[in-house]
């Protein structure tokens, strides 16, 4: 397995990782009981705690955005 096949792998890995949580916290409980269009709802759910994480990453850590105060 190549270093990009395993960082892919790793990768999916997580994101089975974040559906897990995002299915329990919907109410959902295990992923391996939900039927194809809890599991769609799911994964869309995981994608947006996803893209919130990124963002907020990137906020902490871009030096080029700055926080606007109403000062």
């Amino acid at each position: 397995m190549t270093k990009l096949e395993l960082l892919y792998a790793q990768k999916s890995e997580k994101f089975g990782e974040v559906c897990a949580v995002a299915a329990r916290e919907l109410g959902y409980g295990e992923l391996s009981t939900l039927s194809v269009e809890d599991r769609i709802r799911v994964e869309h759910e995981a994608k947006q705690y996803m893209e919130q994480w990124e963002e907020t990453v990137e906020m902490t850590t871009s030096p080029t955005i700055r926080l606007m105060t109403p000062l």
